[in-house]
């Protein structure tokens, strides 16, 4: 028999968290709905413990050591700078009091991060590097995990100059994770004198990792209802307008070129059911 949850009282508490937009914007593979609320409130954890980039012990663990790597060509070893590991504890328990991510799917969301891969490019070295998000995964019991990240990953959470705010409670509260993808891009454009952004259907399907091939699926399945869960849940949400191709040559009703999205405010209407 499965574990039995607890209860949590679904109270609003208005926690914001801070991230570097880069990290909205980053090419990763990235996750689902319980990973990206686990990310978040690792995020959050790491504020409030006031680590940041700049601080004196997150430097020394994080700064590139050398490694001896093996030239298969020619048999010799050569020195090169490398990424060093950051580990956190994460206590299940607490995970779940503040998630309601119970213990079978946090160990389900660990393990598809070990699987789940992001890419960025070492500038300083000139190399494009491909990794997963979290290279090793320990579990000490049902109550503890230790997991690891390379240092390119721990310095965008780390990254407090240029932040975003959003309030922790309603992105555990999203039931789908192009809902939570819509608020992480609302609040990235909501400070913008014109608060919006534009997608061409290869843009789309790039931003939210999905692979549709038209606009109404997209639409139907992904726009429609992440509208809804925001207008039901969020202050923020938005409106769109569609753009048609002009320069559609062809007979019949021209297709959508690319949609705009437009920030909003809201007031939350709740539904009874």
């Amino acid at each position: 028999m499965g574990k039995k949850k607890k209860k949590v009282r679904k109270t609003e508490v208005f926690t914001l968290v801070k991230c570097d937009k880069n990290l909205i914007e980053a090419e990763w593979k990235f996750f689902t709905l319980n990973q990206r609320k686990i990310f978040w409130y690792i995020a959050k954890r790491m504020q409030e413990l006031g680590y940041t980039k700049d601080s004196l012990k997150v430097k020394e663990i994080l700064t590139p050591v050398e490694t001896e790597v093996l030239e298969l060509e020619t048999g010799k070893f050569v020195k090169e700078k490398t990424s060093q590991t950051f580990a956190v504890k994460v206590n299940l328990d607490t995970l779940y009091a503040e998630t309601n991510i119970g213990f079978e799917e946090a160990k389900e969301a660990f393990d598809k991060f070990e699987k789940t891969s992001m890419h960025f490019i070492d500038k300083e070295n000139k190399k494009r590097i491909s990794c997963s998000v979290m290279p090793r995964v320990e579990w000490e019991n049902t109550k503890n995990v230790t997991i690891y990240m390379y240092a390119e990953l721990m310095h965008l959470i780390l990254e407090l100059q240029y932040f975003i705010s959003m309030n922790l409670f309603k992105i555990l509260s999203f039931r789908s994770k192009h809902t939570l993808r819509f608020y992480e891009l609302l609040n990235k454009v909501k400070k913008q004198n014109y608060p919006e952004f534009e997608f061409t259907l290869e843009e789309f399907n790039k931003a939210f990792d999905t692979n549709y091939k038209n606009w109404y699926d997209i639409k139907r399945k992904i726009i429609k209802p992440a509208k809804k869960e925001l207008d039901e849940k969020s202050h923020i949400t938005f409106e769109m307008l569609e753009k048609i191709d002009l320069n559609w040559k062809k007979r019949g009703k021209k297709p959508i070129k690319s949609i705009k999205f437009f920030a909003t405010k809201n007031t939350p209407q709740p539904t009874l059911f």
